[in-house]
């Protein structure tokens, strides 16, 4: 992905990437990248759930998407 190409660019000493404490744990963790900016936070970030067009989405994925945005707005 775009994210992991970008952490794997930090790591190689290419420069500082914005991502998620989340998506590079590992690094974190290993100190190949350390937080340079710990009481800086990048803005809200956008969630969408695409359903196709015309027709209903089922409760069981109006469900899944209700409980993802909800773990989204406790993490991010």
């Amino acid at each position: 992905s775009a994210n992991e190409s970008a952490i794997a660019a930090a790591v190689a000493g290419l420069g500082i990437v914005p991502t998620s404490i989340i998506a590079s744990r590992k690094e974190l963790a290993n100190r190949s990248l350390v937080r340079v900016l710990p009481d800086w936070q990048m803005g809200s970030v956008d969630v969408h759930a695409v359903f196709p067009s015309g027709r209903a989405a089922k409760a069981a994925a109006r469900a899944l998407a209700e409980q993802m945005a909800e773990a989204f707005r406790l993490i991010l």
